[in-house]
C-alpha cells in the first residue's frame, strides 16, 4: 500500500504543471513564447521590456550619423531591400511552419523600460512563480538575479546564438558574415551574471536550405529555440536537467568588443547568401561540423 502511495505522489509530481512567468522584449517572436508558455503550463505573468532598441547617442548624434555618404547609402540600401527579403523569408516561413501565435493579454502583464527596475521584482515576489523563461532583455542584474535563481526551478534563458561559440547580441548575423553557418543556433541556459555564459541545458542548430534568406534562418532559430524551452521547462518540472558548464570563452559580439549593429547587415549576409555561403557550407557540412559541440536535452539523473 505504501508502495502505491509514494508511485501515486511521484506520477502527480511529474504531471504538475509549473508557474511561470516570462521575461521578453517587444517582439512577434517573443508573443509567440509568451502564447506557448500559456499554452504549456500555467503563465501566470509576463514582464514586457519596452524600448530595446537602445543607443547611447543623442539624437543630433545619430542625425549626424546619415551625413556621411557612406552611412547614408547603407541606409537607403537597406531600407530599399529588406523588404523584399523579409517578403521572401515570410512565404516560405508560411510554407513550413505553422501560423506564429498572438498572446491574448489575458496573463497579468506590466511593461518596464528597465527589466532590473525594482517593480520586476515586486511582481516576481506577488505572483510566486516556479520559473522564469527569458528571452531577448538586457542582461539581468541584482537583486533580481537572485531573486529568480532562487525561485524553485530557477530561470531559464533562450538565447538565440550558439554557446559558448557566440555570446550577446545578434550572433547569428555576425557568424553568417562571419562566414561560419556552422555555428548558427539557439541554446537554452541558466542565468548567471555574466552575457549568456551560464550552465547550458541544451543547443540546437536548425537545418535550411542554401538559399535561404537570413530572415528565415532567423525565423527557424526562434521557433524552434521555442520548442527547446517548452520542453526544458517540462523536464524540469518533472525533476530537473543535466546543465553543462561553458567550456570556452566564444565571440562575445558587443558594442564594447566591436559589434554594432545595423540593419544594412542584414543586406550584407542575403548577399552573402546569394554567393553561396549557406551554400558551401552544405557541400562540406561533415568535414565542417566536426568541430562543434552540441548539448542534448536529458534529465538530471543522467549525470549520475
Amino acid at each position: 500500500m505504501e508502495n502505491k502511495v509514494t508511485s501515486d505522489a511521484n506520477t502527480a509530481n511529474q504531471q504538475r504543471v509549473p508557474r511561470v512567468v516570462a521575461f521578453v522584449c517587444e517582439g512577434e517572436f517573443q508573443e509567440h513564447l509568451a502564447a506557448r508558455l500559456n499554452q504549456e503550463f500555467q503563465l501566470v505573468g509576463v514582464v514586457i521590456q519596452q524600448g530595446q532598441i537602445a543607443t547611447s547617442q543623442n539624437l543630433l548624434q545619430r542625425v549626424r550619423r546619415y551625413l556621411h555618404p557612406l552611412q547614408l547609402a547603407q541606409y537607403l540600401i537597406a531600407r530599399l531591400t529588406l523588404p523584399y527579403f523579409a517578403a521572401k523569408a515570410r512565404r516560405r516561413f508560411e510554407q513550413n511552419f505553422a501560423p506564429l501565435l498572438k498572446f491574448d493579454n489575458s496573463t497579468k502583464t506590466i511593461r518596464v523600460d528597465n527589466i532590473n527596475n525594482p517593480s520586476v521584482e515586486q511582481f516576481i515576489k506577488d505572483l510566486a512563480p516556479e520559473i522564469v523563461c527569458v528571452n531577448g532583455t538586457q542582461l539581468i542584474r541584482e537583486p533580481l538575479l537572485s531573486s529568480i535563481n532562487s525561485l524553485p526551478m530557477g530561470a531559464l534563458n533562450l538565447h538565440t546564438g550558439l554557446s559558448p561559440y557566440s555570446r550577446g547580441g545578434n550572433c547569428n548575423l555576425f557568424m553568417l558574415l562571419a562566414n561560419k553557418p556552422e555555428l548558427i543556433g539557439a541554446t537554452i541556459h541558466r542565468l548567471d551574471s555574466g552575457v549568456d555564459s551560464g550552465g547550458i541545458v541544451t543547443t540546437l542548430r536548425p537545418s535550411f536550405a542554401s538559399d535561404d534568406p537570413y530572415e528565415l534562418l532567423e525565423a527557424r532559430v526562434f521557433v524552434e529555440g521555442i520548442e527547446a524551452l517548452v520542453d526544458a521547462v517540462k523536464l524540469v518540472a518533472k525533476g530537473g536537467v543535466r546543465v553543462t558548464s561553458q567550456w570556452e570563452e566564444g565571440e562575445l559580439f558587443l558594442v564594447r568588443t566591436g559589434y554594432r549593429y545595423s540593419p544594412y547587415l542584414k543586406v550584407r549576409a542575403n548577399h552573402m547568401v546569394w554567393r553561396g555561403v549557406l551554400r558551401d557550407y552544405l557541400l562540406n557540412k561533415d568535414k565542417r561540423d566536426e568541430q562543434i559541440v552540441t548539448i542534448p536535452l536529458q534529465s538530471k539523473a543522467s549525470n549520475d
